[in-house]
């Protein structure tokens, strides 16, 4: 059996984030920061300079002006995607492994998590909705918990869990606190926690399967991104006809799980899954670029 107390020691114990990133989420998450100082940040940091200035320059920004000021780049993107950039730039070589526990290949992990982070980026665009600054670097972090529990997890304790998931008809993350009494969204708070990110961050991570246990606009925010990016990337390139069927096929697209309703209510999502599948096609239109951004960070 898994031991608890091992678990949280490890997802503690993980590589510390850079200073520069725990100096951004700290000016992020400050109302009274300015463009100036997130810059001045990012300028003393070449590497991140250069992936900040890759994606300010990328399709997915929305712009063909080419910007070579760091400074330029920043009022571009916005604080908050230079804290995920950050962020991503150190969580990617830990978060692209394939994790076996959870039958995550290389990569797959990773990618899931840029997928995320992206669905969060477009709201504003695709939907119009505000998006508070922690939930962009709080989306990409989402499942970092798998990490730490992919080393600890024994195959007996993968086999109750799976047994969990078949006979009780119950989701990953109940089978997981059912049979471990922790799981890994709790167990990736910790490692938010270990890494000095903003409460916001953390609780975004903690509740992203749960948003009816903290009504938080980040946590909603994370909830829904972690479903836009679970949705079959070809439906979501496909489309829909009107009618509900897929386009130039009879078949119609899978449906998105039953969402909360009270989350629905919260960001007035509306009666059906419109809102949701306008999201997926964004979010698989410009993917493909923004996990290269990320890819060469």
């Amino acid at each position: 059996m898994i031991d608890v107390e091992k678990l949280i020691a490890a997802a503690q114990s993980l590589e510390p984030l850079p200073a520069s990133a725990v100096r951004l989420a700290k000016v992020v998450n400050d109302p009274e920061s300015s463009v100036d100082d997130v810059a001045d940040i990012v300028a003393y940091d070449q590497a991140l300079a250069m992936t900040v200035l890759r994606m300010a320059n990328s399709v997915a920004s929305g712009s063909w002006t080419r910007i070579t000021d760091v400074r330029e780049a920043v009022m571009r993107l916005g604080g908050a995607q230079v804290l995920s950039a950050a962020i991503g730039a150190h969580a990617r070589p830990l978060m692209s492994r394939a994790l076996r526990s959870f039958g995550l290949d290389e990569n797959e992990l990773w990618r899931h998590s840029v997928r995320s982070a992206l669905a969060v980026e477009l709201m504003p665009k695709v939907w119009r909705r505000a998006v508070p600054p922690p939930t962009f670097a709080a989306a990409l972090l989402h499942d970092v918990g798998k990490l730490v529990m992919d080393r600890f997890l024994a195959p007996e304790d993968l086999a109750m869990i799976r047994r969990a998931r078949e006979e009780g008809h119950v989701d990953a993350r109940t089978a997981e606190q059912e049979i471990l009494d922790v799981n890994h969204a709790e167990v990736g708070g910790l490692v938010a926690q270990s890494w000095s990110l903003p409460e916001e961050i953390v609780r975004g991570i903690i509740f992203h399967h749960q948003p009816e246990l903290v009504a938080d606009p980040v946590t909603d925010r994370v909830y829904i991104a972690n479903i836009i990016a679970h949705y079959p990337a070809s439906a979501a390139a496909e489309g829909e006809e009107p009618d509900g069927e897929a386009a130039g096929d009879e078949a119609p697209a899978p449906a998105f799980p039953e969402l909360d309703a009270e989350v629905r209510e919260r960001l007035d999502l509306g009666d059906d899954d419109t809102m949701l599948r306008d999201l997926a096609e964004a979010v698989e239109a410009h993917f493909e670029e923004r996990f290269a951004a990320y890819l060469e960070a």
